[in-house]
């Protein structure tokens, strides 16, 4: 029967195996005086302890010599993206700190990587559009009243485009003389859509809640310019609706 060869370790003082004991050339019987568990736990300590100075020379290695951190990457592509994840969730503002980083540094390939997702995710992408604009709706507003009065001719510019769109399309379709305040009293000052009241004073602002004239199917789509088409509505109900046919006829 062979007896195992053991020794006992200097840290914890436990007699082991030779084979829990690493190999060390310089010591008289080829082993280190600390067990296998007790180097560990040592080496993690001083890790801890050392962190920053660790991460300074691993960065200026990879500085030195790109190659290799590209290769070590490529092969752990999984551990990267994992730490990636776990950083970022616990730290969210670095992520988006690098995410606007490397934005400004990559403008081209950031509109290419962000069309390319647009174009394969359009549901996600115009779902969270819509959300984010009702969410932000009173910094939009204000956003575009500034954008109108610091550029007086482009805003010129759109609104006489809009109007010749506008009275292109009135003359192939059947269009009345009609009084806009005649829909408004028809409508007893009121949207059709959200049932809110529309006060005549806010006539011509762009309050959530001012009236504005709504064609039910709009001109764009060959709607007529008659009372039967047009109705009451408030201007956040009418810039949502946009030139989608939503709701009935008001008279037949």
């Amino acid at each position: 029967m062979s007896i195992e060869a053991t020794k006992e370790c200097t840290k914890c003082h436990t007699i082991l195996a030779i084979n829990s004991f690493g190999k060390l050339s310089r010591n008289s019987d080829g082993l280190q005086h600390w067990c296998k568990e007790c180097c560990a736990a040592h080496q993690l300590k001083w890790r801890s302890n050392h962190r920053e100075e660790l991460n300074a020379k691993q960065s200026a290695r990879y500085r030195a010599n790109p190659q290799i951190c590209n290769s070590w990457r490529k092969r752990n592509s999984d551990k990267v993206l994992a730490r990636r994840r776990e950083l970022y969730a616990t730290n969210p503002e670095i992520g988006r700190m690098r995410s606007r980083n490397w934005a400004s540094a990559n403008p081209e390939k950031r509109r290419t990587s962000a069309t390319t997702w647009f174009l394969a995710n359009k549901n996600i992408a115009h779902a969270s559009c819509k959300a984010w604009r009702e969410k932000h709706l009173d910094e939009l507003r204000e956003k575009h009243r500034a954008w109108h009065m610091n550029n007086p001719e482009q805003t010129r510019a759109l609104r006489t485009a809009g109007h010749a769109k506008r009275k292109q399309r009135l003359s192939v379709v059947i269009c009345e003389r009609i009084d806009p305040f005649e829909i408004f009293e028809r409508d007893k000052w009121k949207c059709c859509l959200c049932k809110v009241k529309t006060p005549r004073e806010l006539r011509g602002t762009s309050e959530p809640n001012a009236p504005v004239i709504d064609h039910i199917i709009p001109l764009a789509l060959g709607g007529p310019h008659t009372r039967a088409n047009l109705r009451c509505l408030c201007y956040k109900c009418n810039a949502t609706k946009a030139a989608k046919y939503e709701g009935q006829l008001a008279f037949m």
